[in-house]
């Protein structure tokens, strides 16, 4: 159980939610379900997964960015300073944080686990450069918050992000965003004889591995459960066709 901090309307159904009472914090690339608790409501009988932003460890609070796209997300961005929310996690497998320069690469709502994981990268070493690619159908949200946290901030509007990016690097690159989005990273990748990570955004439902809704084929043949073994995954287990 946790209580809301803030959740604040950023762009057109883009929230920013911070709650406070997570017993533990998750790394980046991590997600939480979130379902509220708000008088009599039980629908969604399910909850939310909703990936870190950002982790405060000294306030001990979390934030999550979000978009509202059905009922569960729109109950949630109903939610009001104070209220209760039942949170699970962290769950999944996050980002392994590389001593290495990176490159990070974001489409729309798949910006979210960046943040925290630039953030983290910068602490652990501050000598390393961060590039990050950020691109948007409309417009862009958080330009100033993502420049605080890298060397070298690219925005594509209305683009292909991924034609921005210099794929033929010594650079680690990790990517989310939109399916074809990360299907033409993993492309550009591999002409370059060049592996990459890739955080999945299948659809969950238990976000512990028990209903088998998120799995995804991989290249050895087997099935992955994207909420248990990923969301993040290199790019050539998943994307190998």
């Amino acid at each position: 159980m946790a209580l809301i901090i803030k959740n604040n309307k950023i762009s057109d159904n883009i929230f920013l939610m911070t709650i406070s009472g997570c017993k533990q914090y998750g790394k980046p690339g991590q997600f939480f379900m979130l379902r509220p608790i708000k008088g009599n409501i039980s629908d969604p009988i399910l909850a939310r997964p909703i990936s870190i932003f950002d982790v405060d460890k000294e306030k001990g609070n979390v934030t999550f960015l979000y978009q509202v796209v059905g009922k569960g997300t729109e109950i949630l961005s109903s939610l009001k300073v104070d209220d209760e929310i039942s949170v699970i996690g962290p769950l999944g497998n996050g980002f392994e944080i590389e001593d290495n320069d990176i490159t990070l690469i974001g489409g729309g709502i798949g910006i979210a686990p960046l943040f925290y994981l630039a953030k983290e990268h910068r602490k652990m070493f501050p000598n390393r450069h961060r590039t990050i690619h950020l691109g948007f159908r409309d417009k862009a949200i958080l330009e100033d918050e993502y420049k605080s946290i890298c060397d070298n901030l690219v925005l594509n509007i209305g683009g292909y992000v991924t034609d921005d990016v210099d794929f033929d690097t010594n650079n680690t690159i990790y990517v989310c965003g939109p399916t074809p989005m990360m299907k033409a990273a993993s492309t550009h990748a591999k002409k370059v004889n060049k592996d990459i990570y890739v955080s999945l955004e299948n659809k969950m439902a238990c976000g512990v591995g028990a209903c088998l809704v998120c799995s995804c084929k991989t290249s050895d043949g087997t099935k992955k459960r994207v909420c248990k073994d990923g969301p993040v995954f290199h790019a050539s287990e998943v994307f190998y066709e």
